[in-house]
């Protein structure tokens, strides 16, 4: 049975007609009015809602990057909250009210690593809500667990930033956990 959710489906128009942009996942278990509206047939929410509307701008090309380094994950549990979340200025992720993790684009790399990111309370919210940002690191060896390389955790009812920039580094400690090394 599908859970009581908005899935949002973005395409932009091509040349060739309409092409698949991205998907968005809604997790309305902090908005109980949103959800009992829309199971009614009450589309409002979505005809207010400015980040459910089509933007109609085309995204801009994402930067080509080379093989990643390392693999990395940026895990965003971020309820009554919008976050939009970029890793080293290449990857860009939008996470709504969501519990949620997406591959990095160009990884993690030796060295200095920056993640930013902006939050904005939605509606429903109470911005008193916990909220975590997490990057793993994955191990490419059988067995090995990923390594959280960042963490950006604000507990319920502490005041959370607007905006973000922060570092994390893979040293060779790191690179040799991932390689099984020293746990």
């Amino acid at each position: 049975e599908p859970t009581e959710n908005l899935l949002v489906l973005s395409f932009v128009r091509g040349g060739s007609g309409w092409l698949y942009d991205r998907a968005d996942y809604v997790n309305l278990v902090a908005l109980p009015e949103v959800r009992k509206e829309l199971a009614a047939g009450d589309v409002r929410y979505l005809k207010e809602t400015p980040e459910a509307k089509p933007s109609g701008v085309v995204p801009p090309v994402p930067a080509e990057v080379g093989p990643a380094r390392y693999i990395a994950k940026v895990y965003v549990f971020c309820p009554g909250r919008e976050l939009q979340v970029q890793v080293n200025k290449v990857s860009r992720h939008r996470f709504a009210n969501a519990k949620e993790a997406e591959i990095v684009i160009g990884g993690a790399r030796d060295g200095d690593n920056e993640v930013q990111f902006t939050v904005k309370k939605l509606e429903g919210g109470t911005n008193q809500e916990a909220m975590t940002v997490r990057v793993y690191l994955m191990s490419q060896v059988p067995g090995v667990k990923p390594v959280k390389a960042y963490e950006y955790l604000v507990k319920e009812g502490e005041a959370v930033k607007p905006f973000v920039t922060e570092r994390f580094q893979v040293d060779a400690a790191v690179a040799g956990r991932l390689g099984g090394g020293a746990r």
